[in-house]
């Protein structure tokens, strides 16, 4: 497998074709913003730039409404999206979806205790994923600039972990996704997943006990949760902004160790692509 992870074409037919994970309820997105909100910290950054990278070009044409007044803020902080997270929403058409209200747009959303005690900010959720049958995947978000924000690339990132790591575990998965690339690739995100969490709860022997606490409970209860929240969280604070990666760095020093780690073909930089 390559250093990036690079989705194919194939992934608008054959993906969509794979019985999702489950029908119809909202999937999990975070509800506080990069490593250090997850701790309890309340500086928030503002993803994007006012370069669109080509990968993240053809998102525009999936945003609903059409010519909606935000689509500029969407397009904008999508560019902080890694390419490979970005591929994948394309590839599959998932349809970018600006809501009124989020918070009624993702009221069925299934948190477990364990993950709403993470909720530092008390904040509800505002922004979503879901898929109904066969369906093409939706995105909602709720149509405010701070809200597309915070949320766009951690959205990504639990797509990526909850759509398309399933899919590739599968089984019964049609080609190209039962070949050993891809397979491997699977592997290899889940891998770097697990390392990631366990630098992480490294990183909060220093915190008070009971942020450290939350976490192991949800780890022991369900370790691909705790992954995909660390995972969600680690690329936020990577792909949002200088200033979120220069937090992310001196912060949370054994996390920023494993994720950015250059030398290892299978950290999450080198797997989803370096800044």
């Amino acid at each position: 497998m390559k250093n990036h992870i690079l989705l194919s074409a194939a992934l608008v037919a054959t993906t969509l074709a794979c019985k999702p994970q489950n029908d119809g309820p909202a999937q999990e997105t975070a509800k506080v913003r990069s490593l250090d909100g997850l701790t309890g910290a309340k500086t928030e950054y503002v993803c994007g730039s006012t370069t669109i990278p080509d990968y993240a070009k053809p998102l525009q044409a999936l945003i609903e409404p059409k010519d909606a007044p935000l689509t500029a803020e969407l397009m904008s902080t999508a560019a902080a999206l890694p390419a490979a997270v970005a591929q994948l929403m394309a590839g599959v058409r998932a349809r970018i979806i600006l809501v009124p209200d989020g918070v009624k747009a993702c009221e069925g959303t299934p948190f477990t205790a364990e993950e709403k005690a993470l909720n530092v900010s008390a904040e509800p959720t505002r922004a979503c994923w879901r898929q109904t049958g066969g369906e093409p995947p939706e995105l909602l978000i709720e149509a405010d600039v701070a809200v597309i924000r915070t949320s766009l690339v951690r959205l990504g990132s639990y797509f990526f972990t909850e759509f398309l790591l399933p899919r590739l575990q599968n089984a019964q998965a049609p080609a190209p996704f039962n070949s050993p690339e891809w397979k491997n690739a699977a592997s290899a995100v889940i891998a770097a997943r697990t390392r990631l969490g366990e630098a992480f709860l490294e990183d909060l022997k220093g915190a008070p006990a009971d942020t450290r606490e939350k976490f192991v409970k949800l780890r022991d209860k369900d370790a691909v949760a705790f992954g995909n929240v660390v995972l969600a969280e680690a690329q936020d604070s990577y792909y949002c902004s200088k200033a979120s990666r220069d937090v992310f760095r001196s912060k949370f020093e054994a996390t920023w160790a494993v994720f950015a780690d250059g030398g290892d073909p299978q950290s999450p930089m080198s797997l989803f692509g370096a800044r």
